[in-house]
């Protein structure tokens, strides 16, 4: 349990400085605001990953991403099929 603990800080601790680099990298102030806020919902995720495993949950979330994701690929694929009988017509 500690180990988990250990691992969970260590993965936080490694991020936060990936970001902070990252962030400092960054030419211009524009996409500041939109690399934080991805920043912060990896973060949010970061954070809510031990939770989720005590409940045994983090196999439902990942579950749902993936019939998202799975729904949103045969979205585009009937999408480029359509174009593709469009064009050839």
């Amino acid at each position: 349990m500690i180990q988990l603990v250990y691992r969970w800080m260590q993965n936080l601790a490694v991020y936060m400085l990936l970001v902070t680099a990252f962030l400092q990298a960054l030419p211009e102030n524009s996409y500041r605001k939109y690399v934080r806020f991805f920043c912060g919902l990896l973060l949010t995720v970061l954070l809510a990953q031990p939770v989720l495993n005590l409940m045994g949950e983090a196999g439902q979330v990942t579950e749902l991403y993936r019939t998202a994701e799975y729904e949103q690929m045969i979205k585009e694929m009937e999408y480029a099929a359509d174009l593709l009988e469009k064009g050839g017509e």
